[in-house]
């Protein structure tokens, strides 16, 4: 969906998908997950628990884009915002750093989402944006190629098994922002 369909997308709605009891559950496990992975990578410090924000809302992410197709700003931006203050009174990584890795990422994404005009959204970008600021702008962009292989190999994969071209979009977001979230846990 465009960026312009994800500002569309009211906090009622995003509100109602997570009382699915399907779309709550996949999204605190794979939260409880990434947030386990940190804690095993990281130990219990205040730096940890500060991800736990930034893990649960990558988690519902990726369950929002799995299951319809947009990543809204209600989600997207206030997880920027944290990582933005996170990156102040932590200073992991330094304000100035989480700024030019939110610039550099989701600007160049949203200069790709223009340029190309399909495959990225808006809504890709603020995603990217958010990645830059909480891991920086080097390994958002890692996050970003790591989905495009994914993104690949799910296409080679369902081609296989329906043993034809398949159409339809594959929910780019959701191999980002897991792929975020990974890198994000793992430190």
């Amino acid at each position: 969906m465009s960026g312009a369909t994800a500002l569309r997308v009211p906090l009622a709605e995003v509100a109602a998908e997570a009382r699915r009891p399907a779309a709550a559950a996949a999204t605190l496990a794979l939260a409880a997950g990434l947030c386990l992975v940190a804690l095993g990578r990281r130990g219990p410090t205040t730096e940890t628990w500060a991800l736990a924000p930034l893990l649960l809302a990558l988690a519902w992410i990726v369950v929002l884009d799995v299951r319809r197709r947009v990543i809204p700003d209600v989600v997207t931006l206030p997880a920027l915002a944290y990582a933005l203050a996170r990156s102040l009174l932590l200073d992991t990584p330094a304000l100035g750093a989480a700024l030019l890795g939110a610039g550099l990422a989701g600007g160049g994404t949203l200069l790709v989402v223009v340029l190309a005009r399909g495959g990225l959204g808006g809504g890709d970008a603020k995603l990217m944006a958010l990645l830059g600021a909480a891991v920086g702008w080097r390994h958002a962009l890692l996050a970003l190629a790591l989905s495009q292989v994914a993104a690949a190999a799910v296409v080679i994969a369902l081609m296989l098994v329906h043993r034809r071209v398949v159409r339809g979009p594959v929910p780019v977001g959701a191999l980002i922002a897991l792929a975020g979230a990974s890198i994000l846990a793992r430190g």
